[in-house]
């Protein structure tokens, strides 16, 4: 058993041999009101680098707020045993530590390092049941971890906590003017809302951000990192998991949240994340509906993971998962998301898209199960944000969805297999799908065929007698030239603003890295737009479709060329040989 401190011990004693600081022998009583005990008892307990234990106390009362300097250890028997219970429930009573802070945690000097904390087997009760919208006078945080002009924060963890009826943050990991933290934690614990309805907008579980919500810090700075949320329960309020911008080499894992008021988890600017083995369900009990996980940020992957909406009568939500571009509202410009991959993934009962890529890029969507959603996986664009550029999807199933897919970018989606619906719906407003193997759409009528040369026998190049098989002919195309790219014109085919552009051709990869597609928009003989799509050969002969909404307005013309050797981005440096044959263009699905 481990050895305590109690109120006989005398100042002058040694405590070389002691363990445990004994907060019930120190003097204090369960639902008294103590803060110059307990500030007195976390003075000592940073001294001395030893815990301070609150068995046997069911509340632990308070006014005001407690300090804490370098190091911080309160811990219980359970977090049902133990309860902090504030008494003052008002900015005013609490008070601010001089940093314009309102926690009844809060550093004694944010500008100072603290090297260890831990809050063990204890819940807090933030009493608030006084409505979803909530007065900035009760948004008082729970513990606020600040670090402030280059101090450094390391080894913070909740561990088996409970957080109940909070008004704002209840663990939270923020930094300003240089300051950072490595390492903050919150693992196996949970947190409730009594109420959804009643509960306060302001309370996340578990919140990292550089600056502050009425003062952010830039984008792209990275300032809290090592950041774990792992096996918690979360239920009736916003959202569990909230990391902002500064947020870096961070993991979500093994959570489940119920009935949310918001996001159930949410990433908004940050980097170098995963999302794993997460479950989230929505009964028709929370004030709103929105998304399960929200995503703006960059390299980041979205795995093995379940979410359920409401049920059909109060079926709702923005979406199941929602990548978009980031951007704070008083400030300009727009970031993009990029680097995404979610794979594995359930999204069942949502009345909107089940996953929406909004202005991203280089998103990866694979292996997903869809059910009873309104749409399956978009792809969208806000005019004059971000180009959504290199994304793909494959191996995805939906069940008793309006639309598997739908497409409403300007630029290129690749999919690599067809999305499996129920019935079978591709939906294309704008934007271009490349794809090989089947369609993913029905087509029960014969295409009209807008090119004359199919076989391609008159665009240039070399005759080869390395053909797809059934094929009569086939073209080597080259390009040798480092400063500029190689082109060989297909075809040129009037059209309307309307039309879309279905076209195929076999592909084969000779010496050629990346061969493409080049798409030119004219008005009358003039060119408005162009751009490359990559093939995607290989070193086998494919039959690649590509699917092509013009995007110039009056558009009248559109040319199709053939570049052996160059990128999506139109790389003008690569060199080397491709083979192409049997290229059919219309303007209905082929």
């Amino acid at each position: 058993m481990s050895e305590m401190i109690h109120s006989s011990l005398l100042p002058s004693q040694s405590f070389n041999s002691i363990r445990v600081i004994s907060a019930k022998e120190f003097g204090i009583e369960s639902g008294v009101c103590n803060r110059k005990l307990l500030q007195d008892l976390q003075d000592r307990s940073e001294l001395l680098r030893i815990p301070i234990d609150f068995s046997g106390i069911r509340e632990i009362c308070f006014d005001g707020y407690i300090s804490i300097g370098d190091w911080f250890h309160w811990r219980s028997s359970g977090r049902f045993d133990t309860t902090i219970k504030p008494v003052s429930l008002t900015r005013a009573t609490v008070g601010s530590n001089g940093y314009g802070i309102y926690a009844w945690f809060t550093r004694k000097d944010p500008e100072q390092n603290l090297t260890y904390a831990m809050l063990e087997d204890i819940g807090m009760d933030g009493q608030y049941q006084g409505g979803y919208e909530i007065k900035v006078e009760s948004l008082i945080r729970g513990f606020c971890w600040h670090a402030d002009r280059d101090s450094v924060l390391t080894d913070i963890t909740a561990l088996r906590c409970h957080f109940k009826n909070m008004p704002h943050e209840a663990w939270e990991g923020y930094t300003t003017n240089g300051g950072t933290i490595d390492g903050i934690r919150y693992l196996y614990c949970s947190s409730e809302g009594e109420d959804p309805e009643k509960t306060s907008v302001g309370f996340n579980a578990f919140k990292c951000m550089n600056g502050s919500i009425d003062s952010p810090s830039e984008y792209g700075i990275y300032t809290i990192r090592n950041i774990v949320s792992r096996g918690n329960t979360a239920r009736g309020h916003r959202t569990l998991t909230d990391l902002k911008r500064g947020c870096e080499k961070w993991s979500i894992s093994l959570c489940n949240t119920y009935d949310m008021n918001d996001c159930h988890h949410s990433t908004d600017g940050s980097r170098d994340g995963i999302f794993s083995d997460n479950i989230g369900e929505q009964t028709g009990k929370s004030y709103r509906n929105k998304n399960f996980l929200e995503i703006q940020g960059e390299n980041i992957t979205v795995t093995s993971s379940i979410f359920k909406g409401a049920p059909d009568d109060k079926r709702a939500g923005v979406a199941g998962i929602l990548i978009t571009n980031y951007q704070y509202p008083s400030l300009p410009g727009s970031n993009e998301s990029k680097n995404i991959h979610i794979s594995n993934c359930q999204v069942n009962n949502i009345d909107n898209g089940a996953i929406r890529i909004i202005n991203a890029s280089n998103v990866k969507v694979n292996g997903l199960s869809i059910n009873n959603c309104k749409n399956g996986v978009s792809f969208e664009r806000n005019l004059g944000m971000n180009k959504p550029l290199f994304n793909t999807i494959e191996d995805i199933v939906t069940h008793d969805s309006d639309t598997g897919l739908i497409v409403s970018t300007d630029y290129p989606l690749l999919i690599n297999t067809p999305p499996i619906n129920g019935k079978m719906a591709c939906k294309i407003n704008n934007g271009t799908i490349i794809y090989r193997f089947k369609k993913p759409y029905f087509c029960n009528y014969p295409p009209s065929i807008e090119n004359s040369d199919i076989l391609l026998k008159n665009i240039g190049g070399t005759s080869s007698d390395d053909r797809p098989i059934g094929i009569p002919y086939a073209i080597e195309l080259d390009d040798s030239e480092p400063l500029s790219v190689r082109e060989y014109s297909a075809a040129l085919i009037p059209v309307l603003e309307d039309d879309i552009i279905y076209f195929s051709c076999h592909v084969k990869e000779l010496s050629s890295p990346e061969s493409s597609f080049l798409i030119r928009e004219y008005i009358d003989n003039e060119i408005k737009y162009s751009e490359f799509i990559r093939t995607g050969a290989r070193n086998d002969w494919n039959e690649f479709f590509v699917i092509y909404h013009p995007s110039v307005q009056g558009v009248n013309k559109i040319e199709i060329l053939l570049c052996p050797a160059t990128d999506d981005l139109g790389n003008t440096s690569l060199q080397g040989k491709t083979l192409f044959s049997k290229m059919i263009i219309s303007k209905r699905p082929i």
